[in-house]
């Protein structure tokens, strides 16, 4: 039987009033993975997208971090994602 990771998950607050989550499901394969913004994000002040931006980055290497630690990376493990 393989073993399952735990759930990952990671949180970014951006400028206190979004935040920016990543989570990784436990599984005992290589997971997709998802990440949500919550907050008001219809209207951005050109800092605040900027911002933004970098922890939408910070998250998704995070999740790339945690994953290849625990699975492999994508070319080692012949899977493209």
């Amino acid at each position: 039987m393989d073993y399952v990771h735990p759930e990952f998950r990671t949180v970014v607050e951006v400028g206190g009033c979004l935040t920016v989550t990543g989570v990784l499901p436990g599984t005992a394969w290589r997971p997709a993975g998802g990440i949500a913004i919550s907050g008001r994000v219809d209207v951005l002040w050109p800092g605040q997208a900027r911002e933004l931006a970098v922890a939408l980055q910070l998250v998704a290497d995070r999740m790339d971090a945690v994953a290849d630690e625990r699975y492999g990376t994508v070319a080692s493990t012949g899977r493209e994602g």
